[in-house]
Parts: C-alpha cells; sequence; structure tokens
C-alpha cells in the first residue's frame, strides 16, 4: 500500500490562494509526491482541524483559545492504520524532507546540506521586507473583494473585529476604513494605492538584491542556484498570494519589477505552480 497524502486548503475562488499553503504545495510538487485537496471555507478549518487532531498553530490573537490554521496535511503510511496528521509549514516540510517514506536517493531536498544557516538566515530578513503593511493591505482588500464566499467574509470580519477592532486594524492609520467595504479601501487608481504598490516594491527590491546576486553570470534562478529550496517556495508564495488578489494588470508591472528579477523567479515556477492535485 502506498502513503497517501491530503493537503487541506482554504477553499476559494482561486485554486489556491493561500502563501503559507502555496509553499507546502511547491514542495509537494517539487518532490514529486502525490496528494488530494480537501478544500475548506474559513469558518470550518477549526472543526475539522480538531476532529482529525491536528495540532494548533498558535494561540488566538486575544488569549481566548487555540487558533487552528491551513496547511495540514494528514498522511496514510504503509502499514499503518491511523493516520499522521501535521500542522504548520514548516513542521510539515521538515516531515516530507526527512521520512524514509517520501524520499529515495533521488528525491530533491528541501533542504540540502549545507544550505540550512543560508535559509535560516534569509528566511529571517522576509519579515518586514517581503510581509509588511501595504502586502497585507492590497492582498487582504484583493482576498475579500474577489476569493471568498459571504460565509467566509462574515467569519473574517466578526474575528478580526474581536481580536483586533476590525478588519483592517492591524494597518495603523487605515483603520478609518473599519466601515468601508474592501473594494473601497485601496481602489484602483486612488494615491492610496498606488502609495501601497510604492511601498511594495521598495521593501521587495530588498528581497530581489539576493536573487539578483544569485542569478548573477548565469546563475540562479534560485537562491542556492538551479535547484529550488525551501526559501525560495516561501518567497513564490507570496508572490503567489498577491498574483491572486490583484488585477493581471498590476501583477505583470510586479513582473517587471528589479530588473526582471520576479519575472525569472515565476517563470522558473511554471511546472511547481500547474499542479494543484
Amino acid at each position: 500500500m502506498a502513503s497517501t497524502i491530503t493537503l487541506y486548503d482554504i477553499e476559494s475562488t482561486a485554486k489556491s490562494w493561500s502563501p503559507n499553503v502555496l509553499r507546502i504545495r511547491y514542495a509537494l510538487n517539487y518532490k514529486g509526491l502525490k496528494y488530494h485537496t480537501h478544500w475548506l471555507k474559513f469558518p470550518e478549518i477549526a472543526g475539522h482541524a480538531k476532529s482529525i487532531g491536528a495540532k494548533p498553530t498558535a494561540k488566538l490573537p486575544d488569549g481566548t483559545g487555540d487558533w487552528y490554521t491551513c496547511p495540514i496535511i494528514e498522511v496514510t503510511l504503509p502499514g499503518e492504520t491511523k493516520p499522521t496528521v501535521i500542522s504548520d509549514s514548516g513542521s510539515i516540510a521538515e516531515f516530507l524532507d526527512t521520512h524514509a517514506a517520501f524520499n529515495t536517493a533521488d528525491t530533491p531536498k528541501l533542504f540540502p546540506p549545507g544550505t540550512r544557516a543560508l535559509q535560516e538566515s534569509f528566511l529571517a530578513s522576509l519579515d518586514g521586507t517581503l510581509v509588511t503593511p501595504p502586502v497585507l493591505y492590497l492582498t487582504q482588500a484583493g482576498l475579500l473583494e474577489r476569493l471568498v464566499d459571504d460565509a467566509s467574509i462574515k467569519y473574517l470580519t466578526e474575528t478580526r473585529t474581536k481580536w483586533f477592532g476590525g478588519l483592517t486594524s492591524w494597518f495603523g492609520d487605515r483603520a478609518k476604513h473599519h466601515n468601508l467595504a474592501p473594494a473601497e479601501w485601496v481602489p484602483a487608481g486612488s494615491p492610496e494605492r498606488e502609495a501601497a504598490w510604492k511601498g511594495i516594491q521598495d521593501s521587495w527590491s530588498k528581497v530581489a538584491q539576493t536573487y539578483k546576486v544569485a542569478q548573477k553570470d548565469g546563475g540562479g534562478p534560485w537562491l542556492t542556484g538551479s535547484k529550488p529550496v525551501y526559501a525560495d517556495f516561501m518567497v513564490l508564495g507570496f508572490v503567489g498570494f498577491v498574483q491572486s488578489t490583484v488585477s493581471e494588470e498590476e501583477f505583470a508591472k510586479v513582473l517587471e519589477w528589479d530588473d526582471g528579477v520576479w519575472k525569472t523567479l515565476w517563470d522558473a515556477s511554471v511546472q511547481l505552480r500547474a499542479q494543484i492535485d
């Protein structure tokens, strides 16, 4: 009996959009592992996670309980009747890269020998560069406007209002937009949207500098050379999130930033992005 892998993802009108889940999809695809997707709406995640024995990934922001998030994988291994359930993308990546059932001498590694310190250092630099308030603001607006159903919007509105005081509270001075529809937060052509894009470009350029060095003199396209590592999938996950939540025209401009570094990465990931199940 072969191993079976179920990946739990967040249901939407897009195939897959969550940066946390996308990085695991890319990892599964890169390692050539077959899997099935079980889609969950936002209000369903906690209940289903508990029912299959998944661990919470954090405490709720208001401290009232545990926070359950996607991705989660449920794995049935040969000879075992009880599935192994793992939550948190980092823990999932480690499991996929170390368990004998998913690795042979020819299976590519997410953490190749000698790259761990580089990856950890690079990932630490992404907080405040790849992930910033302007990025979150545009993507959250696009998520609510384009991707999720009314039940999920209701759930997100109620929980974020309880935890943060409103959907946009964690964006500081933009909290004045609490009572606006997501489409009105940073509408197309508005000065606020232009300012948000400028902020994203400035911070992402810091990430791009590392890739420019990696791609210099015919190297790259990935962080450590011709083959991607887990840190690359972290970056690609956020690029994929942006692609899912903004217009085609806006995303095309992103790919032009930094002398085409982002287009090089996006083009190099075509096969990784092609497979959903």
